[in-house]
């Protein structure tokens, strides 16, 4: 059955007809392509080094090598980027300056995120603050609730109030020239030890440098603050008699029991005389010498004669002491 074609007599059909074989229309090679358009690549001698970019030169209309130098964003670049994307959302736990972030969920689960619910470690910077429209200002200490002198209410009558404090007191505050209560009390103590002879002045002055208005403090003062002192160091106060509590007046003799009758074989310890004892007065005084804690000796040890000051302890307690030592100075003024 002669039903079949060779490839021989297939082609031989085929060219017969006029048909083209593959190798007479393109040979595959691109140089035997014609028509086409010249090369106008600007570029392609171009060489640049590794790490070198294509810049267009805007003014000259041309390419060359070059670095790159442009691969910082400036912080407006940043903020404006940051500020265009709507909903920017922060990866969870992060924080601003090491502190976490604030936000509307972590307040609902505790409203004392940003403050505390006792104002602990809540600090207002200026130290006055003045309400808008009024004379009330919040200054550091009390409240002054307008622009007459005795209508401040201070720590210390909040504190009686609150009941940490003598009520009396609250109903005999005269106005001071600062506008505070008028009530002088125990503010701190200073800095720098001094000796039983370096003067009142310049103990008072120590006070007045650590605390403005303020003098050394007399032991009635000590007596009469509230809250009762705690000092951080031991420290000089001057011995008086007006106004202090549990005195026993006898003659030229002010008895204060506090300091007992006889201990470590010293007795009279609670007497302080009116007049110079084997040359020696109270507060460190000379009968030869001008001035109060003037001296660094004492009369002999063997009774009261011969511990002429007193100072006050970091418990509170009012202690008598020779002119021989070095203390800081307990300081007192208006409150």
């Amino acid at each position: 059955d002669d039903t079949q074609l060779t490839p021989e007599e297939v082609d031989a059909i085929v060219a017969d007809n006029g048909y083209a074989m593959a190798t007479d229309v393109f040979s595959g090679s691109y140089s035997d392509l014609t028509g086409v358009p010249p090369d106008a690549d600007t570029l392609a001698a171009t060489a640049c080094e590794d790490g070198q970019v294509l810049l267009y030169e805007l003014a000259a209309g041309t390419w060359a090598c070059g670095d790159d130098t442009d691969t910082t964003l400036s912080s407006p670049e940043v903020r404006a980027i940051v500020e265009a994307v709507a909903g920017l959302a922060l990866q969870a736990g992060a924080s601003v300056d090491g502190s976490a972030v604030l936000t509307q969920s972590s307040h609902g689960d505790d409203a004392h995120t940003h403050h505390s619910a006792t104002s602990d470690g809540l600090h207002i910077t200026p130290a006055s603050v003045a309400l808008s429209g009024s004379d009330t200002q919040l200054v550091d200490g009390e409240i002054d609730l307008g622009s007459a002198a005795d209508d401040a209410l201070t720590s210390t009558m909040v504190q009686t109030l609150t009941g940490g404090g003598d009520a009396d007191t609250l109903h005999t505050h005269a106005a001071s020239s600062s506008g505070g209560s008028g009530r002088i009390g125990y503010l701190g103590v200073t800095s720098t030890p001094r000796a039983g002879d370096a003067t009142l002045e310049v103990m008072e002055n120590d006070c007045a440098a650590a605390y403005g208005a303020a003098r050394m403090c007399r032991m009635s003062q000590l007596k009469n603050s509230y809250p009762a002192p705690r000092p951080e160091t031991q420290s000089w106060v001057s011995v008086d008699t007006e106004n202090n509590p549990a005195v026993w007046p006898d003659g030229d003799v002010s008895r204060f029991p506090e300091f007992g009758e006889t201990i470590d074989g010293i007795g009279g310890r609670d007497r302080f005389y009116a007049f110079f004892a084997y040359g020696y007065g109270p507060n460190c005084s000379r009968d030869d010498m001008q001035g109060l804690f003037v001296t660094t000796g004492s009369p002999p040890p063997t009774s009261g004669y011969g511990l002429q000051a007193v100072s006050i302890r970091p418990s509170g307690q009012l202690d008598r002491v020779s002119c021989d030592n070095s203390f800081t100075v307990a300081c007192c003024g208006p409150l």
